[in-house]
């Protein structure tokens, strides 16, 4: 199945994680809570037949397009296994590596927590190599990645939505800015049945992936048709499990069958 966690980094269930604002209440330190990775993986067509892998070859490039972005959350996770204090409603994790310490803060706001993470030793002067926010309730949050040493944002995301559906807005610079220029959209569906990924550049492409329990999937692959300003379908495929499926070059109009 497509496999994503999707609170996106740093949301975490229990209020009390990031303690009272008030500073009124110290709650007891504990250890850091389990913070979700986002996950991306493909299970395929489960064929090894040339047509089906050539299908689960466009299926893994777009969860690796996914999975590069991911690589950034899966770095600040990892810091999060230092030591941890609280102290007027900031939470506090440090990490020492070599000359360098890893500082991630997390203050509760009024609406929701902000999110710092700094880097201090060798050339770098408490670097802030990231920034983020996420609402109380879990339901929207951004992110700012900076560039090396740097304070220009390298890029950055902004989401909306929960477990079941969503969308993430990937920016190549400040989404606060003027001047921001979208890399991808990537929006999410899961029901009891299946789960569904849908991806678009803005290039005027659009993938969309469904994985279902039973083994059973698609994926489909459109272009965007300016003169009639709709998306115009140019791949499908299909596969039913147990290693048999087809698909179609609308292009061409060439269908494949495997299985």
């Amino acid at each position: 199945m497509l496999k994503k966690t999707l609170s996106l980094i740093f949301i975490i269930a229990l209020m009390t994680a990031c303690g009272d604002d008030s500073g009124t209440t110290t709650p007891t330190v504990q250890e850091p809570p389990e913070t979700p990775i986002p996950e991306m993986t493909y299970s395929g067509t489960g064929s090894s037949d040339p047509a089906a892998q050539a299908v689960d070859e466009y299926g893994m490039l777009v969860v690796e397009d996914m999975s590069d972005l991911m690589e950034y959350f899966e770095e600040l996770i990892y810091y999060m296994s230092g030591t941890v204090s609280y102290d007027d409603g900031v939470w506090i994790w440090t990490y020492d590596e070599g000359l360098y310490t890893h500082t991630i803060t997390c203050e509760l706001i009024e609406d929701g927590w902000y999110w710092s993470y700094s880097v201090d030793g060798g050339e770098m002067e408490s670097w802030l190599a990231a920034d983020g926010y996420t609402d109380v309730d879990g339901y929207y949050g951004w992110w700012r990645f900076y560039e090396w040493n740097q304070t220009d944002v390298l890029f950055s995301a902004e989401w909306n939505g929960d477990s079941y559906n969503g969308t993430i807005w990937w920016y190549h610079d400040d989404f606060m800015g003027e001047d921001e220029t979208l890399l991808m959209q990537v929006s999410w569906e899961t029901t009891d049945s299946s789960e569904s990924l849908t991806v678009i550049f803005p290039e005027g492409h659009k993938t969309r992936i469904t994985e279902n329990t039973d083994g059973s999937g698609e994926l489909f692959f459109y272009d965007w048709n300016t003169d009639e300003e709709e998306w115009s379908l140019t791949f499908e495929a299909h596969w039913i499990g147990e290693g048999t499926g087809w698909y179609t070059n609308h292009i061409t109009e060439n269908t494949v069958t495997w299985g």
